[in-house]
């Protein structure tokens, strides 16, 4: 098994089309390509799951072929539950390092806590079987995606770990126990197989392309063991080789009495938690490759699903857990086999096992030692040095490196609590030193789109400052909210009328919603007030915060706490607010403007006013009505005498971004009037609307009666054009900063 940074490499996607998808579902079983990768990959689990069942049984069970069996009876269930839950294209599964680690760790637990040899198998069982239960329940809820966010630090140092402690593994098979008994004579012939077998099984590849290096190794194993030994004259013990198959009647099966209070079930289902997130994760990183091979996406849910059913019934048999496993994954799929490869896969295995059992008698423990030694040296993580060596990634490193100490040194699981720990630890340290405050601006700088009359445009130059608006992002909750009060605390104080637009922010947590309690409650009490825009569900606030803060229990005074749904229309509300405790009438206040005091006739003489209105006609919008839309021709000029009008751009179907808000007095439609042409944006009255009209064949009446007049209404729009030119730069240019 590859090293996580060559897991989560992409290959190159396979070209070929699959034809399948379009067949039957039993068309697609029958397909030869199906048979021929799930073949070719039986040959790579076949003695991967051999020798890693040994490896796990060898310690509590005297029958070396039982453990075989147990790993064989893995591969069966989990690729064809795999097959037929449908999960991902040429999924091949089987036990794997990690798989086996966790698995010897667990065992060496339940030895710990009092139990002995086929007891310690059979507990065993029980935990597969709860691991696949909860394997079954993250498939169903959906809970790979949570998995996945195990950091890749974290998950490099398990391997490595694993891959650390699976060779010490071995060391009783590849010295035939000579280091427990001191027996040495010939102790060499193991010793040498072993050396044999790894060289082969890495070598291989590169010799006979098309061979896997597990089926080398074991051929050239076996034969050097045997040629060994006859030159030596020495007939090895059986408890040196794998031996027969046993029958399926031997297998260690749960059974009503292998129940029992007295076992210890704190250990059991701690460790069918942890192998049912690292078998779970193991196989969503073995489908993202064969996603990169098929071209194909995964649903994990079904994987995940089919692939906890297949642990549930290979416990329940006396089989191992395993996972997905990339080798033989990838070599079925490169040799055209799609869903059912896996299945095929299974069946090949049950071939062998029922008619070719005796084949087993001739293999020696080491050199399934070997073939284990050659998969322990695919999981060290290389990558680990490279990321020392750059400063930015140097607590990666340190990250895996005590990861890659804690399993070796102490057990595998703590270790893998710990290095998630320090994880969060460091992203909650990376949340409280990143700034909560997106961006602050006032009024003076940066305002809502209502239009402004210049004397409303005066006042807010002057006294804008106390208008602020702060754009929040990231989280909102107890490691940030005291840095964000102590950044707004001066606002505060001021009595400032502040904007807290929520539109960035992923979540607020209950210290976040007493600190947005806390915040209006100081700014009532120095005078001023502050408000909620883009507030979304997502944040636990809901669409109203007083609301949420009343049923959280936070907001038991009567606080003036308003929420809106955009930061244009809470600005636009704040500057209002603003305008009337200056004494300054503002635009949005309900009135009605007559002709010589709209944008169109403020610098026109009575005399003008009185020419121009028999060229004006009247009309009634009522509410939210289109007064135009984008994309209709143009030609007509508005001045609104009460109401307000929206100039909106379409950004969705249904969603609208709200370039302008014009309120009495104001002229809108004059580009289309100026330049003719269709309209590029969408004017809608928010409620009943009194205009006045003028129509481009009118003005060209006007303007060959009147054409002083008309000189006059052209130089007005060209200044017009030009203040709302220069505003929108500035915005422009705001909007850059950040």
């Amino acid at each position: 098994m590859p090293g996580v940074s060559a897991i989560l490499v992409k290959s190159t996607p396979d070209t070929t089309t699959d034809t399948s998808t379009n067949t039957a579902p039993r068309n697609r079983l029958l397909r030869a390509a199906d048979a021929w990768g799930g073949s070719v990959a039986a040959t790579i689990v076949l003695t991967q799951a051999m020798a890693f069942g040994v490896a796990l049984y060898s310690p509590y069970v005297d029958a070396p072929a039982l453990g075989a069996l147990a790993g064989l009876l893995a591969v069966v269930w989990l690729s064809l539950c795999s097959a037929l839950s449908g999960g991902t294209m040429g999924m091949v599964s089987g036990p794997t390092g990690p798989s086996l680690v966790l698995l010897t760790a667990i065992a060496a637990n339940l030895a710990r806590s009092g139990l002995q040899g086929v007891a310690v198998i059979q507990t065993l069982g029980i935990v597969v079987v709860l691991c696949g239960a909860f394997q079954l329940l993250i498939g169903v809820t959906g809970g790979g995606r949570i998995i996945k966010l195990i950091p890749v630090s974290v998950v490099a140092g398990f391997m490595t770990g694993s891959g650390i402690l699976m060779i010490l593994s071995q060391s009783g098979a590849v010295t035939a126990g000579a280091i427990h008994t001191g027996r040495w004579s010939h102790a060499w012939i193991p010793l040498l197989t072993t050396a044999v077998t790894l060289y082969t099984t890495i070598a291989a590849p590169r010799w006979i392309r098309g061979v896997p290096g597990t089926i080398a190794g074991l051929l050239v194993g076996t034969l050097t063991f045997h040629l060994l030994s006859a030159a030596a004259s020495f007939s090895p013990p059986s408890d040196w080789m794998v031996g027969v198959l046993p029958g399926l009647h031997r297998l260690l099966y749960l059974t009503p009495t292998t129940l029992s209070w007295h076992l210890p079930w704190g250990v059991i289902l701690v460790s069918a938690v942890a192998l049912a997130v690292f078998t779970s994760l193991a196989t969503l990183l073995t489908a993202v490759i064969s996603d990169a091979e098929t071209a194909t996406r995964h649903d994990a849910r079904r994987e995940l699903a089919g692939q906890g059913v297949g642990h549930m019934i290979s416990g329940a048999l006396g089989g191992m857990a395993g996972a997905g496993t990339t080798a033989a994954t990838v070599l079925a799929v490169r040799s055209g086999g799609r869903r059912f490869s896996g299945a095929w896969c299974a069946a090949v295995i049950v071939i062998l096992v029922l008619f070719f059992d005796n084949v087993t008698a001739w293999i020696p423990l080491s050199v399934l030692a070997g073939i284990v030694i050659q998969v322990a040296i695919g999981l060290f993580e290389t990558d680990i040095v490279n990321w020392w060596r750059r400063p930015r990634l140097r607590s990666d490193a340190l990250v895996a490196i005590l990861v890659t100490t804690v399993t070796v040194a102490y057990d595998l699981m703590l270790a893998v609590v710990v290095g998630v720990i320090i994880t969060a630890i460091e992203y909650l340290a990376d949340q409280v030193s990143t700034p909560v405050v997106l961006r602050r601006t006032t009024a003076r700088t940066s305002r809502s789109q209502r239009v402004r009359t210049p004397e409303e445009q005066a006042a807010l130059d002057e006294h804008g400052d106390r208008v602020v608006f702060y754009e929040l992002r990231r989280s909102l909750f107890f490691a940030t909210a005291d840095r964000l009060y102590e950044e707004i605390q001066p606002d505060l104080e001021r009595g400032c009328h502040l904007v807290i637009s929520l539109r960035r922010v992923s979540r607020v947590d209950l210290t976040g919603m007493k600190l947005l309690q806390q915040m209006a409650g100081r700014a009532h009490a120095a005078g001023g007030e502050v408000v909620f825009a883009n507030v979304h569900k997502h944040t636990s606030l809901g669409r109203n915060v007083r609301k949420t803060l009343r049923r959280a229990g936070f907001d038991r005074r009567e606080l003036k706490i308003r929420t809106f749904k955009s930061s244009d229309v809470a600005l636009e509300q704040a500057e209002d607010q603003l305008l009337r405790e200056l004494g300054v009438r503002a635009t949005a206040d309900d009135r009605v403007v007559e002709l010589n005091d709209t944008e169109l006739c403020r610098e026109m003489s009575d005399s003008q006013v009185e020419v121009l209105r028999t060229y004006l006609k009247s009309h009634h919008a009522a509410d939210h009505e289109f007064i135009y839309r984008a994309g209709e021709p143009g030609g007509v000029m508005y001045a609104i005498r009460r109401g307000n009008v929206d100039i909106r751009l379409a950004t969705g179907r249904k969603h609208y971004s709200r370039l302008a808000r014009m309120g009495p007095g104001m002229l809108f439609g004059e580009a289309s009037f100026r330049t003719p042409g269709a309209h590029t944006a969408t004017a809608v009255a928010t409620e009943p609307c009194e205009l006045f009209e003028l129509y481009r064949e009118d003005f060209e009446r006007l303007a060959k009666e009147h054409p002083v007049l008309a000189m006059a209404i052209l130089d007005m729009l060209g200044s017009l054009l030009g203040r709302r030119l220069r505003q929108a730069n500035r915005e422009i240019y705001l909007l850059n900063q950040f």
